[in-house]
C-alpha cells in the first residue's frame, strides 16, 4: 500500500493552499462578511493541524485535542459563512441549534482529554456541521441559483456521510475511539477531511465569483431600469411642459380671435341703441348693423369652437365618436352655419343625395365649416366658391372639394396646415387655427387633407374619409 505523506508534509501542503485561496479572495476584491468569516475559519484550521505535528504543545493527548476542537471550530465557522446576514431570522433556527450542539460535543473534548468517547464527539460534532452547513445553505437567497452551490451542497452531503459512518463506528457502538493515528504517518480520516476542506475552498471561491458576477447583473440592471424610468419621466416631463406651453399659445389664439370681433359687435350694437334712444332710427338703417353683428357673433363662436377642439385634439383628450352619418346632411349643416350673406356665394354640387359613412358627426361639420370659412376668406369679395361632395370608387370614400379664387397665390407657401400657419400675407386676421383643425379631423378618420392650383387663380381643398 501507497504510504501517506507526513503529518509534516500535510500540514504544508494544507497552509500553501489556506494562503493560495485566501489570495485569490483579495485578487478578486470581494472581502465581504461571508469571506472575513471564511478566511477566519482558515485560521483557526490551519491552527489546529499545526498543533500536533509540530509538537507545539508538549502532551501529545493534549494536542490531538485541542487540534481537534480547533479544526471543528473551523468547520462551525465555514457553517456560518453560508448563513444569511439577517441571522436571526427564523428559517435559520434549525441551523443554529446543529452548530450549537456541535460546538458542545467539540467542547466535550477539552473537558474530557482521556476518555474512550473521543471519536464519538467528533463524528457527532462533525456530522451536525455538516447538517447545519447544508441548511444555510439552502436557507440563504444569496445563493440561490448559483452552479457553484450545488456542487458545495453535495460536498456537505458527502461530508455528513463520512462522518455518519465514523459515528456508527466508535464507541461504544464499535471499537474505534480516536479519529487520527498515531501523529506521525496521518491516517485516511483526516487525509480524507482535508480533502472535504480543499474542495469547499474550491467550490466556496467558485460561489463567491459567480454572486459577484450575479451581482454586478444586478446593479447593472438596476441602473438601466433607472436611466430608462428617468428618461421617461424626463419625457413625459417634457410633453406636459410642451402641452402646457400648445394650452397657453390656443389660449391667446383665442383672446386674439375673439376680441377684436366682439368690439365690433359692441360697436355695432352701441351704435344701434344710439339710433334708438334719439328716436330716428329706421329699420332700412338698423337691418345691415344687426346682420354685421351677426356676422360677427357667428365667427367668434367659430372661434370658440376652433379652440375648444384644437384643446383637446393637441392633448389627446377627445376620441372620435363615430356613427354611420348622412354626409350630404352634415354638410348641409354646415352650410348652415355659414353666414346668409356669404352663403349666397357658394355653390353646391352632391354626386347623390345620400352618401353613408361612419364618422363623428361633430368634428366632421367644424372641418366643413373651416373650410369654407377659409374659402371665403381668401377669396375675391363676392366671387363664387364651389362646394363638391364626391364619391371616390378606387378608394372607396368620400370627397369633400372646395374651390375658390384666390387673389395672391403667395398665402399657399409654408406649411398652412399646421399649427398657426395662415401664409405669408399678414393682412389676414387670425392664427389659422382652421386648416389644422381640418388636417387633424382627417387624421382621426383615416383620412388626408390636401390641395391642388387650377388655373393659376384658384385652389381646391379635398379632404378626403374613407366610407
Amino acid at each position: 500500500m501507497t504510504e501517506l505523506p507526513t503529518a509534516t508534509q500535510f500540514v504544508f501542503f494544507y497552509i500553501g493552499q489556506i494562503i493560495a485561496f485566501s489570495l485569490c479572495f483579495i485578487i478578486i476584491e470581494q472581502i465581504t462578511r461571508p469571506v472575513v468569516i471564511w478566511l477566519i475559519s482558515n485560521v483557526f484550521g490551519a491552527l489546529g493541524f499545526i498543533i500536533l505535528p509540530w509538537h507545539i504543545i508538549a502532551d501529545p493527548e493534549l494536542a490531538i485535542v485541542l487540534g481537534g476542537f480547533c479544526a471543528l471550530f473551523a468547520g462551525a465557522l465555514k457553517a456560518l459563512a453560508f448563513s444569511d446576514i439577517r441571522f436571526m431570522r427564523r428559517a435559520n433556527r434549525w441551523a443554529h441549534l446543529l452548530i450549537a450542539g456541535s460546538l458542545v460535543a467539540a467542547l466535550l473534548l477539552l473537558v474530557k482529554i482521556e476518555t474512550p468517547y473521543r471519536l464519538l464527539y467528533i463524528s457527532i460534532s462533525g456530522l451536525l456541521i455538516s447538517l447545519a452547513a447544508i441548511l444555510y445553505l439552502r436557507g440563504n437567497r444569496k445563493w440561490v441559483g448559483l452552479r457553484p452551490a450545488v456542487l458545495t451542497e453535495a460536498i456537505l452531503w458527502l461530508s455528513a456521510i463520512v462522518f455518519g459512518y465514523r459515528l456508527i463506528g466508535s464507541y461504544p457502538f464499535g471499537v474505534e475511539t480516536k479519529f487520527n493515528g498515531d501523529g506521525t504517518n496521518i491516517s485516511a480520516n483526516p487525509f480524507m477531511l482535508v480533502a472535504f476542506q480543499f474542495m469547499l475552498q474550491i467550490s466556496f471561491l467558485g460561489m463567491i465569483i459567480s454572486r459577484q458576477s450575479r451581482d454586478r447583473l444586478l446593479r447593472a440592471r438596476r441602473a438601466a431600469r433607472r436611466d430608462a424610468e428617468s428618461s421617461l419621466l424626463r419625457r413625459k416631463q417634457n410633453e406636459s411642459a410642451e402641452l402646457a406651453d400648445e394650452r397657453f399659445q390656443l389660449l391667446k389664439m383665442l383672446t386674439h380671435e375673439v376680441r377684436q370681433p366682439l368690439n365690433t359687435a359692441q360697436a355695432a350694437l352701441q351704435s344701434v341703441i344710439e339710433e334708438i334712444g334719439h328716436g330716428n332710427a329706421k329699420q332700412d338703417q338698423i337691418r345691415p348693423v344687426l346682420d354685421r353683428a351677426l356676422v360677427t357673433l357667428n365667427s367668434i363662436a367659430l372661434s370658440i369652437s376652433n379652440s375648444i377642439l384644437g384643446a383637446t385634439l393637441i392633448t389627446k383628450g377627445r376620441t372620435a365618436q363615430f356613427q354611420m352619418i348622412d354626409l350630404c346632411s352634415i354638410s348641409q349643416m354646415a352650410l348652415l352655419d355659414i353666414n346668409p350673406a356669404d352663403r349666397a356665394r357658394i355653390e353646391h354640387r352632391f354626386a347623390q343625395e345620400v352618401i353613408y359613412a361612419e364618422a363623428d358627426p361633430i368634428v366632421l361639420r367644424l372641418a366643413i365649416r373651416n373650410l369654407l370659412e377659409n374659402a371665403l376668406k381668401y377669396s375675391p369679395a363676392k366671387s363664387e366658391v364651389l362646394f363638391q361632395l364626391d364619391v371616390d370608387e378606387i378608394e372607396m370614400g368620400a370627397i369633400f372639394t372646395i374651390t375658390n379664387e384666390v387673389a395672391n397665390l403667395s398665402i399657399l407657401d409654408g406649411d398652412i396646415f399646421g399649427l398657426e400657419k395662415r401664409g405669408v400675407d399678414s393682412r389676414y386676421e387670425g392664427f389659422g387655427l382652421g386648416l389644422y383643425i381640418v388636417k387633424e379631423v382627417a387624421v382621426m378618420h383615416r383620412g388626408h387633407l390636401d390641395y391642388k392650383v387650377a388655373d393659376d387663380k384658384k385652389v381646391a381643398f379635398a379632404l378626403h374619409l374613407p366610407c
